[in-house]
């Protein structure tokens, strides 16, 4: 089953969240790069031979993209949020990223919350929650007017919870901006009425095929 798309409806309540029950929501340092990965890539796979192909030719590794990311996530627009443990282990992760992937024009305004996962021993305390706020907050201040992801179906109920509008992949289309022609051209894979071909602008959140053997159910 394909994810569904998520939108943010609403606000959460703007407070900082900072430390709770020992666990510290903060922003991801250098170091924490290979924690981080090994958490996302056991959370999901598929990305792993993603990054690895798309590295490739540059002759980079993940670790040292995702050090170069996390060092200038403000000029990326890419803050990337951690949950801190005992230790200082990364128990938790979430990126915020700027639509800049996907079918659909690219723009400014529009974030994608990605890679939002716990550790299997830390799910169900509230620390995903934690996570997607701390993530939308930096949204905010990096002047983002819409945040969307792709999300499994299983939970649908937990991001409607915390104040996300829930709708098919298809319904992810926003229409942000004046168009223009080659915007048509977004809609060739699409079953979008001929009739609306030239009115709207599209804007797309990216819908991830999972792999059969895999799943990102429970991840929060």
């Amino acid at each position: 089953m394909l994810p569904l798309t998520a939108i943010l409806g609403q606000r959460d309540n703007g407070r900082t969240l900072s430390q709770s029950n020992g666990i510290e929501i903060r922003a991801a340092a250098e170091k924490h790069s290979g924690e981080i990965l090994k958490l996302t890539y056991e959370a999901f796979p598929f990305e792993e031979e993603k990054e690895r192909l798309a590295l490739s030719a540059s002759c980079t590794t993940p670790l040292e993209a995702w050090k170069t990311i996390i060092s200038d996530w403000k000029a990326r627009r890419t803050p990337v949020v951690i949950a801190v443990g005992k230790k200082s282990k990364v128990l938790g992760t979430a990126v915020v990223r700027p639509h800049a992937s996907g079918p659909g024009r690219q723009s400014d305004n529009v974030a994608v919350l990605a890679r939002v996962t716990v550790e299997q021993g830390s799910r169900n305390l509230g620390i995903g929650k934690k996570l997607v706020n701390r993530a939308l907050e930096n949204a905010r201040f990096l002047g983002f007017s819409k945040v969307i992801a792709s999300i499994p179906g299983s939970l649908t109920e937990w991001y409607e919870k915390i104040g996300w509008t829930i709708g098919d992949p298809a319904e992810g289309l926003s229409w942000l901006e004046k168009p223009e022609p080659q915007d048509d051209l977004a809609f060739q894979q699409q079953s979008i009425p001929p009739e609306l071909r030239g009115q709207f602008a599209p804007i797309r959140s990216e819908v991830l095929a999972l792999p059969s053997t895999g799943t990102t159910e429970s991840l929060i």
